[in-house]
């Protein structure tokens, strides 16, 4: 822009004037700096100005802003200065008659920008300052809080995970030594876990309320393990953007003595730590309205300096005797008076107190506004803290200024229309306010039907509103309307006869008249017209009359309605962008919500859309899914690698597609796919995320692969059973052969035992064969009896060792008819599904009967069909399961890992297979009985009787003796004491652990030697293991299994006499373990 020399330099003159006027309005600008300093500012400008290069204010601003910094000046007070500048400059503009209307407003805008990059420059450089300031602060905090005799802590960016400093008395608590801080500490661990989730939350609220001090009460673990109540202080520090950036704090343990609480003795350490004492205003009384401590830059205010120390047994405040209130003058003595009995009365009252600090040689006077916060503990008495921030006084105003600040809040006010009418309606008050010498306001519309009244004031609106007072020939016969169409942004400013003689020229004598009658335009004196482009082709005209006799409009006042009708224009923009946004917006949202698609949008890791597919995923409803974060839902061992992965997204389009895994709250886990996209959302980075559910499909694929390996097991078990059957058919002849043969009784003893033994052993080949085939589907006449009787073995297998299996088998069933194999996989899964739901221990109880089912059948079998059927009922002894995952048992794919851990199986294929089978399965849960599983199945007529044994065994009388055989097999009973016998020894058994206890209570003082069978029923093995040593501590016991890993009894073989027999073993293994002994 060319200024010309004689119409816009400002001279030597002019700018001292205006320097003089500056500094007067703002007399704290010289309390630290010259005349001469803020003269050299002021001609930086208006060099910039001059030359539109704002290197000359630039190199100012870098060069001196620091020292102006460091001079004490305040930013808000710095930059109200520089907006009184700017209206001082603005005004100078406007009033300048020789410059031209459109190099002022070039000009005008320039020197607007200039502020605005002036004020931004301020900003940056005032943050630069107050970073390094508070890192200094931190850095010195940090130092004294590893030396306070209490808890203390400096921990960054997050007070429960972030990195942090503590002390020795923090670290002789948890009982841990770090050589090198900081450190993370594991806060969730070191909170007793039904506090952790309360002080999480209550920290929270205090960072959304902007609170710089806290107290907590919270239960701490001890090195020694206990819990012990804590009391924790502490301060936030903020950033420029009020983001919390560190948390100092000091701890102190709860007690009734309070002889571990902070004494007034350590109050002065510990605020001298958790304060910035040079550059805060704070100050602490105690109840009576004694000083406990101040900051530096409190009392410099007050030209008084902190008291030395005279005695290290007391606070130096002890004999700093002056009170609170002497320090006042009148003014503030009586609003800090009237405010210290308000918190004494109401501690925790929402107010604050303004104090016009005086000032000293070193500071400049200063309003402050204090917030009051009570604390108690950790503390031996009450403290009152009194936390103090500058205040901005408004100063004296000038017309133009009050003008300029009516239009900041006229445009503020402006933002919040929500829609044209509303803007239309509301527009006769706000130029009104902005220009109260306006008698008549017109709002008119220029539209195809003509000029018509939408709004005004100082005419009948009842009469006018929404009529037509210039048709569309007049309105292209006025030349005025020409004008604003050819500049629309242009502002005209015309007396009563220019209006009259533009009027007359194209509207006849009765029209004029009535115009003049209606609207009163000949009474006026002075006219502005301006025109707002709302829309295309559909401008507004406004129009302001003030009467003869009144104060005309200035040139100002022109200017003035320009920059309104400008913030018109832009709000009016700004609604019809918003109206079209919001149309955009229910169209996007209907997407949302139909796609069967899962949504979702992150922002700072933060969960801030969903659509209703997201709340199916996570198995909640709405109100915990908005204050839900959606990185909990996210597996733990998924989290860090989806983390990852997002943060590849640098640029908006980056995309990539990943799985991961979500966690309900139910812990049921599911496998998703998401394809992640950085975008921009309210006009910051985000990541959408479209998310879709693979759990059906991923378990599925795994159904089939594991129908896939059951195959191949299947083949590869029939191969071994058919070369057990070859030895086992030759083993078992032989046998019988022997005992035909021999004319020994103990030979056909032996040979018996033998035949036994293979036979058994050919049972067992068959149940492997049974469940290698668990996918054939012939459907045959069954009894359920005979179906569990061959599953004994495999079930005793499955539940291990310290779980206790009954069965009441119904003597005689009616036939049913199925498919054995998969008859056989319900009995095995619901087995396996209780076992896991038992933690491995307790009772489960099989039994079958017969059930006759009415027509009109009430409780658990109302919904079954009438008819006669077999009822095979299993019971476990394990927690009901709550209602909510029994309504979810018979879900597809919906597995017992939910329930317990280890379950491989779907619950719903148990309920497809009892389905198949033209059964039903009704299953009942609750804590008290336990979990209730019925399989109802059709009958057939014919009826099977399984009351008789099938097998017998007998049992040998104890002998007098000094072994003791604790083993509940009888025939491998009968073998070791054979062995035994053979071997020459004498001999005690008993076939289960409470009979060992008692059989060797009686004979302890013969017995030396006890062969325990580690797998035994009712009283285990361990338990049997230590009642016997309770008996007799150096009895020597060998451990007989094959069951249990060699982990298990480990524990067990290290205490004194006690060795391991493993089974099988032979006569020579035996007598190896005996001889042993002997030596021993």
């Amino acid at each position: 822009m060319k200024v010309v020399k004689e119409d816009h330099q400002t001279s030597r003159a002019s700018a001292k004037s205006l320097l003089h006027t500056w500094i007067k309005q703002n007399p704290e600008l010289i309390a630290h700096l010259t005349e001469k300093d803020w003269d050299e500012f002021l001609q930086a400008l208006l060099k910039s100005l001059k030359t539109r290069n704002r290197w000359f204010v630039q190199k100012f601003l870098e060069t001196a802003l620091p020292d102006i910094i460091q001079k004490g000046i305040l930013k808000d007070i710095f930059l109200q200065a520089l907006q009184n500048l700017r209206a001082l400059l603005l005004s100078s503009i406007l009033e300048t008659p020789q410059i031209k209307v459109s190099q002022r407003n070039a000009l005008l805008r320039e020197t607007l920008n200039l502020f605005d990059y002036i004020t931004k420059t301020t900003h940056t450089i005032y943050s630069e300052h107050s970073f390094i300031s508070t890192l200094t602060f931190l850095n010195a905090s940090t130092e004294k809080i590893l030396h306070l005799d209490y808890m203390g802590y400096h921990i960054s960016h997050s007070r429960f995970q972030g990195s942090g400093y503590y002390n020795e008395a923090f670290q002789d608590w948890i009982g841990k030594r770090w050589e090198d801080l900081p450190v993370t500490v594991n806060w969730k661990q070191l909170v007793h876990p039904e506090d952790f989730p309360r002080i999480e939350n209550w920290f929270l609220e205090r960072l959304k309320l902007q609170q710089p001090f806290y107290v907590m009460n919270y239960r701490l673990q001890h090195k020694d393990g206990d819990w012990r109540h804590v009391y924790e202080f502490g301060r936030i520090i903020y950033n420029e953007e009020q983001q919390p950036v560190s948390f100092l704090g000091v701890i102190t343990e709860a007690n009734a003595s309070k002889n571990k609480y902070i004494t007034e003795q350590g109050i002065s350490g510990v605020f001298n730590a958790l304060v910035d004492s040079e550059e805060e205003y704070l100050f602490v009384l105690n109840r009576s309205g004694k000083i406990l401590y101040a900051t530096h830059q409190f009392l410099n205010q007050f030209n008084i300096f902190p008291p030395a120390p005279q005695r290290m047994d007391i606070s130096p405040w002890e004999q700093f005797n002056s009170p609170f209130f002497e320090l006042l003058d009148s003014r503030n003595k009586i609003e800090a008076e009237q405010y210290w009995k308000a918190i004494l009365k109401e501690p925790y009252v929402n107010s604050t107190m303004v104090l016009h600090l005086p000032g000293s040689k070193n500071t400049t006077p200063m309003a402050v506004e204090f917030s009051c916060f009570p604390v108690q503990k950790p503390f031996q008495k009450s403290l009152y803290i009194f936390w103090g921030s500058v205040r901005q006084e408004r100063l004296e105003e000038t017309p133009l200024s009050k003008q300029h600040q009516t239009l900041i809040r006229i445009n503020n006010t402006l933002r919040k229309s929500a829609s044209p009418g509303e803007l239309i309606a509301n527009m006769p008050h706000y130029i009104e306010r902005l220009f109260p010498v306006a008698d008549l306001i017109l709002v008119l519309g220029l539209e195809k039907s003509g000029v018509v009244v939408k709004n005004g004031k100082g005419i009948d609106l009842s009469l006018l509103k929404n009529r037509v007072i210039l048709l569309p020939d007049e309105v292209e016969k006025l030349s005025v309307l020409k004008i604003f169409r050819q500049l629309p942004g242009k502002v005209l400013h015309l007396d009563a006869s220019s209006l009259w003689e533009l009027f007359s020229k194209v509207l006849s004598d009765q029209r004029l008249t009535r115009l003049e009658k209606e609207t009163q335009f000949l009474k006026t004196q002075d006219w502005l017209l301006g025109v707002v482009n709302i829309q295309q082709d559909s401008p507004l005209i406004v129009s302001l009359g003030a009467f003869r006799n009144r104060t005309r409009f200035s040139s100002l006042d022109g200017e003035l309605l320009h920059l309104f009708l400008q913030s018109l224009e832009s709000t009016f923009q700004n609604i019809f962008f918003h109206l079209q946004l919001e149309e955009k917006k229910a169209i996007y949202s209907t997407l949302l919500e139909k796609t069967t698609r899962i949504i979702v949008i992150l922002q700072n890791d933060q969960l801030v859309l969903y659509n209703p597919g997201y709340q199916e995923l996570i198995s909640v409803d709405n109100d915990v899914a908005m204050e839900s974060n959606f990185w909990q839902f996210v597996h733990p061992n998924d989290a860090g690698k989806l983390m990852k992965e997002l943060d590849k997204l640098t640029h908006p389009g980056d995309s990539i597609t990943t799985e991961f895994r979500i966690i309900t709250p139910f812990q049921q886990e599911k496998i998703c796919q998401g394809i992640f996209t950085r975008i921009v959302y309210h006009r910051k980075t985000a990541i959408l995320g479209e998310i879709i559910d693979r759990t059906n499909q991923k378990k599925l694929e795994r159904r089939l692969q594991q129908s896939k390996r059951l195959e191949n097991i299947g083949l590869i078990t029939n191969g071994i059973v058919h070369d057990f059957n070859n030895l086992l058919s030759a083993i078992i002849p032989s046998a019988q052969m022997l005992i035909q043969s021999s004319d020994s009784p103990q030979v056909k003893q032996y040979a018996e035992n033998i035949a036994k033994l293979a036979r058994r052993a050919g049972h067992i080949t068959r149940q492997l064969t049974l469940y290698a085939q668990l996918e054939s589907d012939r459907v045959e006449l069954l009894n359920l009896n005979q179906i569990i009787e061959e599953a004994r073995d495999i079930l005793h297998g499955l539940i291990g060792p310290n779980i206790t299996l009954d069965y009441q088998l119904a003597p005689s069933l009616p036939q049913v008819t199925g498919e054995k194999q998969q008859l056989l996989q319900i009995l095995i899964n619901v087995i396996h599904h209780a076992k896991n739901r038992m933690g491995g221990k307790g009772r489960i109880r099989i039994s079958t009967s017969t059930r006759r089912i009415q027509r009109n059948e009430k409780g658990l079998f109302r919904t079954i069909r009438p008819g006669d059927y077999v009822v095979l009922t299993i019971q476990d002894s394990a927690p009901g399961l709550h209602e909510q995952l029994q309504m979810k048992l018979f879900e597809p794919f919906l597995t017992t890992r939910e329930i317990a851990r280890g379950s491989g199986t779907d619950v719903s294929m148990i309920y497809g297979i009892s389905h198949k089978q033209e059964g039903y399965m009704v299953i009942k849960s609750d804590d008290a009985n336990g979990n209730l599983f019925k399989l109802l199945l059709p009958t057939e007529e014919k009826v099977v009787d399984t009351s008789q044994d099938t097998a017998s065994q007998g049992s040998i009388g104890p002998n007098p003796g000094k072994i003791l055989v604790v083993e509940d097999e009888t025939y491998l009973r009968d073998v070791m004491t054979g062995m035994l016998k053979l071997m020459g020894f004498s001999y005690y058994e008993a076939g289960n652990g409470e009979e060992a206890v008692e059989l060797f209570k009686k004979h302890h003082q013969e017995i030396d030697t006890i062969f325990l069978d580690y797998i035994i029923p009712g009283m285990s093995g361990q338990e049997t293991f230590y009642e016997l040593r309770k008996i007799n501590p150096d009895v020597h016991i060998v451990i007989c299994t094959g069951y249990v890993e060699q982990k298990e009894i480990t524990p067990l073989l290290k205490l004194p006499n006690v060795s391991f027999l493993p089974k099988p073993f032979t006569l020579e293994t035996l007598s190896k373990q005996l001889e042993e002994r002997k030596k021993n």
